[in-house]
Parts: structure tokens; sequence; C-alpha cells
């Protein structure tokens, strides 16, 4: 589960209306409700031990906010894709990244190179989601 759906998550279970934070911190804001849904769960593991919190998990944040069959069909983690295609298909893999803006707001730019080619060329916010968008450029290219 990736930060976003971890945050979206602890909103729909009320994790916002429980932790106080500063609402002016806009990076705090990000990653505080998937935080939270972490240390909670952590809580429960450590509480109850694993086969309690694995319930826990199923029953009280799985089954009820997630379609398993959407989301097993909707792999978003394009660069693993790319990663795998690469390994069945015995070429080398890389990623870099070739920019890092500094200013008002920071934009990294990162490269797919495949035997030494490139591929796909993406941007974000984060150095992750720079590769993840480059990633998804190279599926598109590759047809996966």
């Amino acid at each position: 589960m990736n930060r976003e759906s971890l945050n979206n998550l602890a909103r729909k279970i009320g994790i916002a209306s429980i932790v106080q934070y500063d609402s002016r911190n806009t990076q705090l804001q990000k990653v505080i409700l998937g935080n939270t849904l972490e240390a909670l769960v952590g809580a429960v593991y450590l509480d109850k031990g694993y086969l309690r919190c694995k319930k826990f998990v199923i029953d009280k944040l799985i089954q009820p906010y997630f379609d398993l069959e959407v989301v097993v069909k909707s792999e978003s983690n394009h660069k693993s894709k790319v990663i795998e295609w690469a390994q069945r298909a015995g070429k080398e893999i890389k990623f870099e990244i070739t920019e890092n803006k500094r200013g008002r707001g920071r934009e990294f730019a990162a490269q797919v190179m495949v035997a030494g080619e490139l591929y796909g060329q993406g941007f974000g916010l984060t150095k992750k989601k720079a590769e993840q968008d480059a990633a998804e450029k190279t599926c598109v290219m590759l047809n996966i």
C-alpha cells in the first residue's frame, strides 16, 4: 500500500478527527494520517500478536474499504512492472535521477535506461514519484 492509499484509508476510518497536528505544515499533512494508521497497526501487533493483528487488518481495514479484485487488477507500481519485465527478458535496467530543481518547489526528473538505451522520462515532486512516472511511460513504450 502506498502513502496516498494509507492516508485515504486513515481518513475513511476517522483518524483525521482524533489526530492533532499543525495544519499549516503541508508536508506533515501528506504523511501524518498514514503514519498514524501504521502506528495503530503496529500497536495492535505489539499488544495482541501477529494473528490478531492480521485479523484486525483484514476485518477492520481491508474488507470494509477495499474491493480486493479491483486492487489486484490495478497494479500501480510501474517501477516493479518494469523491473520484473527486465528480469524476465534478461535486460539490464537502470533508474537515474537526472534533475533536482531547487527554489520555490523541488521537482525531480528521472529516466529509465534499458540495456543502455533511454526509454521513459518522468517528473515528480519526490524521487519516487519521478521514477514511477518514468516507469509508467516505459510500460507504455514496452506495452507491458
